[in-house]
């Protein structure tokens, strides 16, 4: 990756105050892919104490971190005729609106939301470098008391810092509402692919199912002949009579066969008529009309 910092310029020192060491490591490689000369302090306290060292052209810290959290070590840096001219940075999830207030009060220059994006982090980062001079020249403090769900806050921070901050701010819930389109977007196609490989996988399986109900009927069909023949070939040898035999296998057929009629017919060879000889069930006059 190309760094992103003029090289012509003085070399830009950022300290980053993350008590997570992964977070503070994923951050510091960020930073120094893009040129940047980064220091990392496991605390507020730690913090401080380095800034006060060796001041940083640039503070990134955590909102959430033991012995002194990001507001408080903002507030001592803003509280330092040396050092308040460094533009803090602080990291938060900005899910409490309170956090605004507090960042006013600190006298933040800027909100960065985790879980950030790189490009949007390094845009941060050189808005607020390119806007150090501008912060230099501004000295007019302003006190401003508010009351914000029932408790009174006085800030006292400089208008470009309130002005950058509420910026930096509005710039993330933009992003934010961007995202959520995003995601929202992805959602409905996903929807879409899903509904479409329901209707897929239904009119499989309506298929299968119509199949398998032909197989099913195919095999009971099967069955039924199956059962009649075993049947008849029981009558066989247990009937010697012709006639009983003609009219047991009718019966067969119809009773544990379940065909609706059945009939056995001889063919008379003078008249080519066909005389029934044994029937069973219902023939509605069918037999009446037979003939070869």
């Amino acid at each position: 990756m190309t760094p992103q910092q003029d090289k012509s310029q003085d070399p830009v020192n950022i300290l980053i105050a993350e008590d997570s060491p992964t977070q503070a490591e994923q951050l510091k490689y960020i930073l120094e892919e893009h040129g940047y000369t980064v220091t990392v302090a496991a605390n507020g306290k730690l913090a401080l104490t380095a800034i006060e060292k060796h001041p940083p052209t640039l503070v990134i810290s955590d909102v959430v971190m033991p012995e002194m959290d990001g507001f408080q070590l903002c507030r001592q840096i803003k509280a330092d005729e040396t050092l308040k001219n460094i533009p803090v940075v602080l990291l938060t999830a900005l899910s409490d609106p309170h956090d605004v207030i507090r960042g006013l009060q600190c006298g933040a220059d800027n909100f960065i939301t985790k879980p950030y994006e790189e490009k949007y982090l390094i845009t941060r980062i050189q808005f607020i470098l390119a806007n150090r001079a501008l912060l230099r020249q501004e000295k007019t403090e302003m006190g401003i008391k508010i009351f914000f769900e029932g408790q009174h806050y006085f800030i006292t921070s400089e208008r470009q810092q309130i002005l950058n901050l509420l910026l930096s701010t509005y710039e993330t819930a933009v992003e934010k509402n961007q995202e959520l389109i995003r995601i929202q977007n992805e959602l409905k196609a996903l929807n879409e692919q899903l509904e479409e490989k329901v209707k897929e996988r239904t009119a499989v399986l309506t298929a299968e199912i119509a199949e398998r109900k032909r197989a099913e009927k195919h095999i009971l069909k099967l069955n039924r002949v199956y059962a009649i023949l075993s049947g008849v070939n029981q009558a066989i040898v247990r009937i010697r009579e012709l006639q009983a035999l003609f009219e047991e296998v009718c019966r067969i057929a119809v009773e544990p066969g379940g065909f609706r009629m059945a009939w056995i017919g001889l063919v008379d060879d003078t008249t080519r008529q066909i005389r029934s000889v044994a029937s069973a069930g219902e023939s509605g006059g069918y037999l009446e009309g037979i003939h070869i």
